[in-house]
């Protein structure tokens, strides 16, 4: 019985493994070394703004579903009074807010990521 053992192409550690001459793109290296006060610093800012896109994006998803499902659902079966139409308009409102806050946050962190192409040259991997 033979067993498949697939040959390794892929880059390991900043080198071709078949072809020494295949990567030469850049001087890029894949050594291991310490981040720097600025990278870490940079990387922060950037997991900050990617914690703000999920927070505002679960307030989105809990305003759009308090005003396009449970307060029309309460509404018709009476569980609340019928004035209370008027503040789906309200949770509409703040909906928007929150998802163009989470657009803005995610720019911010899709710009904030070149600090990756100093230590690691596959950005979008």
């Amino acid at each position: 019985m033979r067993i498949f053992t697939p040959i390794l192409t892929f880059p390991l550690w900043g080198r071709d493994i078949d072809n020494e001459k295949a990567h030469h793109k850049g001087d890029f290296s894949m050594e291991p070394a310490a981040l720097g006060a600025t990278e870490w610093s940079e990387l922060g800012s950037m997991l900050f703004a990617l914690w703000m896109v999920v927070i505002f994006i679960v307030l989105f998803a809990a305003n759009m579903l308090v005003g396009h499902n449970m307060l029309p659902s309460f509404i018709a079966s009476r569980h609340v009074p019928e004035s209370l139409q008027k503040a789906r308009l309200f949770f509409y409102a703040c909906a928007i807010i929150c998802f163009v806050i989470a657009m803005y946050f995610l720019v911010s962190t899709v710009q904030q990521g070149d600090v990756l192409q100093h230590f690691w040259p596959d950005y979008w991997i």
